[in-house]
C-alpha cells in the first residue's frame, strides 16, 4: 500500500494533473503525468480513476490494487517528482497482472 503523502486524494489534486500534464495512451489506460516545478509539493503521488463502466466493485479495487503494487516502487524511488493519475478504459475487460505490468511500462518517471 502507498503512504498517504504518495496518494491523490483531492479533487484539486487531480484537476492540476488533468490541466497542465503529459498525457500518454495505451489500449486500456490513459496516463496523466504532471513533474513538479520547484514551487509544488516535491514529492511523486499516484491517482487511479476506474469508473463503473469498468465492472463491479470487486473489478475495480482488483485493478487499484494491481496498479498500485506495480508502481509502488517507482513512485517511491524516483528522484523526480512526478504526479501520476491512471484511468481505466472501459475496454480492459479480464486483463491479467503480467498484462497489466507490461502495459503500465510506458511509465517512466
Amino acid at each position: 500500500m502507498l503512504p498517504k503523502e504518495n496518494r491523490i486524494r483531492k479533487t484539486s489534486e487531480f484537476n492540476l494533473v488533468f490541466k497542465g500534464s503529459q498525457r500518454l495512451e495505451t489500449e486500456h489506460f490513459k496516463v496523466y503525468l504532471h513533474f513538479a516545478n520547484p514551487t509544488e509539493e516535491q514529492i511523486s503521488k499516484l491517482g487511479i480513476v476506474t469508473s463503473a463502466k469498468v465492472g463491479n466493485a470487486v473489478i475495480r479495487n482488483k485493478l487499484r490494487r494491481q496498479i498500485k503494487s506495480i508502481l509502488k516502487d517507482r513512485i517511491l524511488g524516483s528522484t523526480k517528482p512526478a504526479w501520476i493519475v491512471i484511468m481505466v478504459k472501459k475496454a480492459i475487460g479480464k486483463l491479467e497482472y503480467k498484462d497489466v505490468q507490461k502495459e503500465l511500462e510506458i511509465i517512466t518517471i
